[in-house]
């Protein structure tokens, strides 16, 4: 869209999506879009206390000139299948550029009163896209707090509550000067939290944007979103979150331009041109993904380790819509192995088990894994993640096999 408010139906953007939605499609996917900010023809621009204010100016005439063309244009035109959400703007913060509103108008009545526009639209036009808000920066910040110190309810106009996550680290790591952040426990405990008002709400509640700058961004190390720390750090964040009630994860991100910073996040290597696979990331999502499918339910999942001053091992089981089980666990200890037991819920040791590793220097290495009176018993090495699962693959043996350790001689 130019700066006069006219689409580009011809542009690459949309010819990429239709790429998108393919894959999607045969993958079992959905897409969630975001046009991740208000175009300045539509927004509210620089006031006279020279701050730029993001939020439409003009609601009727933005929903009916913008949203809704777009939308039909994604589900109708183009006959995206997989498009089934709307995030109408990235991280609002209901300030400045985000989601600002001039002096005398609040942003966050604003905010709801857009989203009820855009749904009432789509209600009478029957496109068939469901909101998702209110989409905040951080797990610390969570925008439902000023609504409801308003008498605002965003709920009747959105299909899930979600927010963003990028300040935890392990529970037993100091502080990063570099970066905020904070013990994964905390930020648990502001998920939980969140996730029970959703509930509370008849909605769900995802995790919209993850990953972490503990480890660097554009400061510090700007390699450290791509280390194995980095992708343990998220992994253990899925496992707690899916405990405290999170049913959905978008990790930042999967592609992205070609520079330092959220360009080595991604899976492959655009940086330096190559394309190569980023090994930690690329090979820890796979194993998480290729074991785990969209609506799948959350077992408890009883998991012992020895005694420590911190909790090192963390667990969550999954039941797959294709009746597959997977197990998800995490040792985030620095340099100690962990024996570990995992008690299967009832009625999981009727099939086999394989177990696909990834740690420091291992990704997706795969073996057997042997249940005995509906127990697991392991050894998981340092700063690993292990999946059991009874999801079997066609390209399952072309994966990296275990090797059993023998004692050296003496």
């Amino acid at each position: 869209m130019d700066d006069g408010g006219r689409f580009d139906w011809n542009a690459d953007a949309f010819a990429a999506l239709r790429i998108l939605d393919d894959w999607a499609a045969s993958h079992d996917a959905s897409i969630l879009f975001t046009p991740w900010e208000i175009p300045v023809h539509w927004a509210y621009g620089k006031g006279e206390d020279g701050v730029f204010h993001g939020a439409p100016r003009d609601i009727p005439a933005f929903v009916k000139e913008f949203v809704v063309p777009l939308a039909e244009h994604l589900l109708r035109d183009l006959g995206l299948k997989t498009v089934k959400h709307l995030v109408l703007v990235n991280e609002p913060g209901m300030s400045g550029p985000g989601y600002g509103t001039p002096p005398g108008i609040d942003p966050y009545e604003h905010y709801v009163a857009c989203h009820r526009a855009v749904w009432e639209a789509f209600e009478r036009r029957g496109l068939l896209l469901k909101l998702i808000g209110p989409d905040t920066s951080t797990s610390t910040v969570w925008a439902v707090d000023h609504f409801i110190d308003r008498g605002l309810d965003l709920s009747p106009y959105i299909d899930a509550y979600d927010q963003h996550h990028y300040y935890g680290r392990f529970d037993y790591l100091p502080p990063n000067p570099l970066s905020g952040s904070l013990p994964l426990s905390d930020v648990i405990t502001y998920t939980e939290k969140n996730a029970r008002f959703a509930r509370m709400h008849g909605k769900r509640y995802w995790i919209t944007e993850l990953g972490t700058f503990y480890y660097g961004w554009y400061y510090g190390d700007v390699w450290g979103g791509c280390t194995h720390e980095a992708f343990l750090t998220e992994a253990e964040f899925i496992v707690r979150a899916l405990q405290a009630g999170c049913g959905g994860f978008y990790r930042w991100q999967f592609t992205s331009p070609g520079e330092h910073g959220d360009g080595v996040w991604q899976f492959v290597d655009t940086v330096d041109g190559s394309f190569a696979r980023r090994p930690h990331t690329y090979y820890g999502y796979a194993s998480l993904m290729r074991s785990t499918s969209r609506n799948a339910a959350v077992w408890k999942t009883e998991v012992s380790e020895r005694p420590d001053f911190s909790r090192h091992v963390h667990a969550a089981g999954l039941e797959n819509p294709d009746g597959t089980r997977t197990l998800i666990v995490i040792n985030d200890h620095n340099c100690q192995e962990r024996i570990v037991e995992i008690c299967l819920p009832e009625g999981w040791d009727a099939d086999p088990w394989q177990r696909f590793l990834d740690d420091r220097v291992r990704k997706m290495v795969r073996s057997e894994a042997v249940v005995t009176l509906g127990r697991i018993e392991d050894c998981l090495p340092p700063l690993s993640m292990a999946v059991y699962t009874t999801r079997r693959l066609p390209d399952d043996g072309l994966l990296p096999q275990a090797t059993e350790r023998k004692p050296e001689a003496r």
